[in-house]
């Protein structure tokens, strides 16, 4: 999904797919995600926040363990239902 935040008007058309997917439970497309917070039911609302991502320092590798820090810049999708998905 990394390209949709590159580009928001090629990946729409896919990436609005994908959240209907999501919404309607297609397990192959929820096997792509890390994990299903939703347990065995289909989600009732998802939502995509866009992050800027940088490199940590060699302090902050050695300290936390982490090779990427991020920060929120807002929301690339708002909440949206199986309702609003499929239009």
């Amino acid at each position: 999904m990394w390209f949709a935040a590159l580009s928001p008007g090629y990946a729409e058309p896919c990436f609005r797919v994908l959240l209907q997917r999501l919404l309607e439970g297609d397990r192959h497309v929820a096997r792509l995600l890390a994990g299903n917070p939703s347990s065995d039911e289909p989600p009732r609302f998802v939502r995509a926040r866009l992050y800027r991502y940088r490199f940590t320092s060699r302090r902050e590798l050695r300290v936390t363990g982490d090779w990427w820090s991020r920060s929120l810049v807002g929301e690339f999708e708002p909440p949206v239902s199986l309702r609003r998905a499929a239009r």
